[in-house]
């Protein structure tokens, strides 16, 4: 008598319909973007067991694997974290979209080995690198101290522009300034 693993028979187990994975968008330089997805479940028949051990997960960023320190796209499954890390400050991807790509599969039981093992279906989605500069994390205006006061002699000053503090810094140069109005310390008698 030859005992088989049920593990290995796609018509014995399978597994169920993936998780949904969510589109994300993340501006370059900004704080890294943590988010997990829910996990594969699987069906047994004719009966309900824990038999084929852990599921692998498997990652791709544009058809190319995904680990726990790829960058801009990194995934962790330690301790059953399933947790997908977003992080970039490579100017080249602004504008730019990514597929990301989940797949499970048996990890005693791989297709390769197993022909007829199950394998899950694939989730899918997008990540949408945007620019940081079309919306700053943080902008402050910052004190104009040049030129000194001027008791309005009619002689021409040259001002002095303290830029404003933005982040991210690479930002610095896109800021456009425009002089709004020149006030003086009170009015003026005719």
């Amino acid at each position: 008598m030859t005992f088989t693993s049920p593990c290995g028979d796609s018509a014995k187990v399978s597994f169920d319909s993936a998780p949904t994975l969510d589109n994300k968008s993340y501006a370059i330089e900004a704080t890294a973007m943590t988010f997990s997805h829910a996990e594969f479940t699987y069906t047994t028949t004719p009966r309900t067991h824990t038999l084929c051990g852990p599921i692998a997960y498997v990652v791709t960023l544009d058809s190319v694997a995904v680990t726990d320190i790829t960058r801009p796209l990194a995934y962790d499954n330690v301790g059953a974290t399933r947790q997908f890390t977003i992080y970039s400050t490579d100017p080249a991807l602004k504008g730019t979209t990514a597929d990301y790509v989940l797949s499970a599969s048996f990890a005693n039981y791989p297709s390769s080995s197993n022909p007829l093992a199950s394998t899950a279906t694939t989730a899918a989605a997008t990540i949408t690198f945007t620019d940081p500069c079309a919306s700053l994390f943080s902008f402050a205006s910052t004190s104009q101290t040049n030129p000194s006061s001027d008791s309005y002699t009619g002689a021409g000053i040259q001002f002095f522009l303290t830029k404003f503090t933005v982040s991210p810094s690479s930002c610095e140069d896109t800021i456009t300034y425009t002089l709004q109005s020149v006030t003086g310390p009170g009015t003026l008698a005719s």
